[in-house]
């Protein structure tokens, strides 16, 4: 993860990079990420509010068999508190990056970057790098 500062606004970016192929559990942890985070954006531009939104994804990573490392979506604004019982607005900005861990919580997958809400409510991802595991 990477964190930035500009103006009193914080964005994020995971980068996530694998030097050769990861171990198969990890793998398909990230395959199971990859999933989530286009599901993410799709359910943001549905007016969905944010906490409708990540008790879904905690529904669908405990189904996987999974567990959750950190929050989903946070960094809104110019604040650190989300308003989970609001959708997202024209103009606001936060850090959208799906996750996931094994159940021991010994290996786990996490990737994904900062994104703004248009003032058409479209999803604009604000990093240029691809959301996903890139393995070198």
């Amino acid at each position: 993860e990477i964190n930035r500062i500009d103006a009193g606004i914080v964005t994020q970016a995971c980068f996530a990079l694998s030097l050769g192929r990861p171990r198969e559990d990890v793998e398909k942890m990230y395959k199971f990420c990859e999933e989530l985070y286009p599901y993410t954006l799709e359910q943001l531009e549905k007016k969905r509010t944010f906490i409708e939104i990540d008790v879904d994804l905690n529904e669908r990573i405990h189904k996987a068999g999974y567990e959750l490392n950190t929050p989903h979506i946070h960094l809104y604004n110019l604040s650190y508190a989300m308003p989970m019982q609001s959708p997202p607005l024209p103009g606001d900005f936060f850090t959208v990056h799906p996750n996931c861990c094994n159940k021991e919580y010994t290996a786990g997958a996490k990737f994904g970057d900062a994104v703004r809400i248009t003032k058409e409510g479209k999803v604009e991802r604000l990093n240029k790098v691809p959301a996903k595991l890139n393995i070198v």
